[in-house]
């Protein structure tokens, strides 16, 4: 097992972000949208942007370290 600080290096911006989107998730706001979200056009919705940096550094860090476990 690894924590997955010593494989991957997230900005405090990344990390924000992903909490961001997970509290969407986890309210299944894009399954069940919420009127009072939509209304206002999601406005805690997370950086797409960020994300997608984040998701880039996660499949690179982890990439391997996977392979290797398998």
């Amino acid at each position: 097992m690894h924590d997955l600080h010593e494989l991957v290096t997230l900005s405090a911006l990344e990390w924000e972000e992903i909490k961001r989107a997970d509290a969407y998730y986890a309210g299944k706001v894009f399954e069940y949208p919420q009127m009072f979200e939509a209304v206002r056009a999601y406005p805690n919705d997370p950086e797409i942007s960020h994300l997608m940096t984040s998701a880039e550094k996660l499949v690179a860090g982890l990439y391997r370290p996977c392979l290797e476990a398998a």
